[in-house]
């Protein structure tokens, strides 16, 4: 029988545990990884679904202390929908991958922004996709590249030779 996980939220002020509700429909057969903020306003969920997949969600705490899921922009986009749209933008590459997903790299001193990366393989095997860095917002719900890592993103896409 497959291990399922669940993850609960067990608050140290002796408030009732909650169950955090993840953005994956169905059982989850893997363990997630979990970065929270240095100022413990976010979550960072990184959740393996499939050989080479995951997905990154973040998770706002609301003003009675619960951790809830966010979407981001309009429409709502779940969140590594958005980084992979902001990809797209900023590469002009068609996105068809497979064994693609996140990586957390690191959580600004403040807790308002946070350094992440996107990999995968484009569908038509013409390209991958390996470390390519981007930040987070909390406070803007922007994505944005510092000039470094414009820079480092210009060595990570890497095309077959024909």
């Amino acid at each position: 029988m497959p291990r399922l996980w669940q993850s609960w939220i067990v608050p140290a002020n002796g408030k009732p545990s909650y169950r955090l509700v993840l953005c994956h429909e169905g059982e989850l057969n893997w363990p997630g990884l979990f970065q929270i903020s240095p100022n413990e306003q976010y979550i960072f969920h990184v959740q393996k679904t499939g050989s080479g997949d995951n997905y990154g969600t973040l998770f706002a705490r609301d003003s009675d202390g619960v951790f809830r899921l966010t979407t981001l922009t309009s429409p709502s986009l779940p969140f590594s929908d958005a980084a992979w749209k902001f990809f797209q933008q900023n590469t002009q590459l068609e996105i068809a991958l497979y064994h693609d997903g996140v990586e957390f790299l690191s959580w600004g001193e403040d807790g308002k922004c946070f350094e992440f990366s996107l990999h995968g393989t484009d569908t038509g095997e013409s390209y991958w996709i390996s470390d390519w860095r981007l930040h987070f917002n909390t406070t803007t719900g922007r994505f944005f590249c510092t000039p470094s890592q414009k820079k480092h993103n210009l060595k990570s896409i890497h095309y077959r030779r024909k």
